[in-house]
């Protein structure tokens, strides 16, 4: 900053000052920092002036009640916040008004604590850099590999823990691990700060400014609020990424390197080998016990093979398999989505479009012999102007209609969404059907 330039952003603190004011201004972004003892004065400048923050250093909840009533006040006050201990959240939460605090941070405040709080967009990210135990992000490469090594001999020992085997067709290789979650696990979890520095995206939050803009995101891509991911290094990073199952109370603990190479992932994997205590036996599904797939393994397990899926990319809505292929049912593991289809669908499916396809083409028998006889009009234009042209044409676009609507529905019935539709459009024309039924009775009758 230029000597004589203001900063652009201003902080009031309430109470003792915390000896933060030069380091908030030699920042980057610079801050400055406006301190006021006297939390009467403070409440009386916090009304009337501008700030980017209001922040009360909490002594009492009567306090930082008092100051920040007073900021909430003033639309030129941006966020407003109380700095206090551990012990006294519980007295800020049951008697300041929940509306009046924005964030709670933790002393002993830091000048980077504050800045981000102050300065970042995402609040989720401002207590990284005070709360992290150690900088993994700094460590070089042996220390990296000495981290995970006790990381994944501590994730080995917990019972039922299977050790996928490397998937060689990997982009980027990566060692995964699949746990139950037990009490075990989440000790083993609640330690991790100590060792790994604290996540780059959380669970239970979003995902981050600081993750969205890492490296990492094209490899991990984006997450859902329940998973997790840690980064290690700084060359060739490592990272450790957390992704609890849909289905079932377990986890896959996923461990790679941002590049190819190097040889780590394969060492890491026979590491974690030679240290496990045991080697789970995949159980039979007990519908089909001789052909079957394992979630733990990611195996396909038949009489003749046993081993990962030879078809690795998921069918698509239309690709070579969609007519030819043999796919009935998706893989059930923790990485599938709406975005994958079955080859084959199931009977009820095939027995459901053609109950939707025969009212549909009632619906366009009736439409073409009373609207083609000018006894009541076509609602839809495209028809109406197909039917204008030649009953022939109009066959034909409400037969391709037909088709297309039917295997639209039938490729999306395994997802809820795909479902509705299917009965939505069938409940609609069934009542088509039905008025039409009426209209022929009545006519008939009169």
């Amino acid at each position: 900053m230029d000597a004589g330039e203001e900063p652009s952003v201003r902080v009031l603190w309430a109470g003792a000052d915390p000896g933060l004011a030069d380091a908030l201004l030699s920042s980057e972004t610079p801050v400055a920092l406006v301190c006021e003892p006297d939390l009467a004065q403070a409440a009386a400048v916090a009304k009337r002036e501008s700030f980017d923050a209001v922040v009360v250093d909490a002594t009492d909840a009567a306090a930082v009640t008092s100051v920040l009533t007073a900021a909430a006040s003033n639309a030129e006050v941006g966020r407003r916040m109380a700095a206090c201990r551990y012990t006294q959240v519980p007295e800020l939460v049951r008697d300041v008004p929940r509306e009046l605090v924005q964030r709670l941070l933790a002393k002993p405040l830091t000048a980077q604590q504050l800045h981000s709080a102050v300065v970042d967009i995402d609040p989720s990210e401002s207590v990284i850099w005070r709360r992290a135990l150690n900088d993994p992000a700094d460590l070089g490469t042996s220390s990296v590999d000495k981290v995970l090594r006790s990381f994944v001999e501590d994730l080995v020992q917990l019972p039922a823990a299977v050790i996928r085997p490397l998937v060689q067709t990997d982009p980027v290789p990566r060692l995964q691990l699949v746990v139950p979650i037990s009490d075990a696990l989440w000790a083993l979890r609640r330690n991790l700060p100590a060792v790994l520095g604290w996540p780059l995206k959380a669970s239970g939050s979003g995902m981050g400014s600081s993750y969205r803009s890492h490296p990492i995101r094209r490899i991990v891509g984006n997450l859902s609020e329940a998973q997790e991911v840690y980064c290690l290094g700084r060359d060739n990073f490592a990272y450790v990424a957390f992704f609890p199952w849909h289905t079932d109370l377990k986890v896959t603990v996923v461990i790679g390197f941002e590049r190819k190479g190097h040889g780590r992932v394969p060492a890491l994997h026979a590491f974690a080998v030679s240290h496990a205590a045991e080697f789970p036996m995949p159980t039979p599904h007990r519908h089909s016990p001789e052909m079957f797939y394992d979630p733990d393994y990611d195996w396909v397990i038949t009489k003749s093979y046993v081993g990962p899926d030879r078809r690795r990319r998921s069918t698509s809505f239309i690709n070579r398999y969609t007519f030819r292929g043999r796919r009935k049912a998706l893989m059930p593991n923790e990485f599938s989505h709406a975005g994958t289809f079955v080859d084959v669908a199931p009977g009820w499916v095939w027995g459901t479009a053609g109950i939707f396809a025969t009212l549909f083409l009632i619906d366009t028998a009736m439409t073409a012999y009373y609207v083609g006889g000018g006894e009541v009009g076509e609602l839809n234009p495209l028809m109406r102007w197909a039917l204008s042209r030649s009953p022939v044409l109009f066959w034909v676009s409400k037969s391709a209609l037909v088709l297309a609507a039917t295997f639209i529905v039938m490729r999306w019935h395994l997802w809820k969404p795909g479902r509705f539709l299917f009965f939505t459009s069938i409940a609609t024309y069934a009542a088509l059907d039905v008025y039409w039924l009426f209209l022929f009775a009545t006519r008939a009758m009169g």
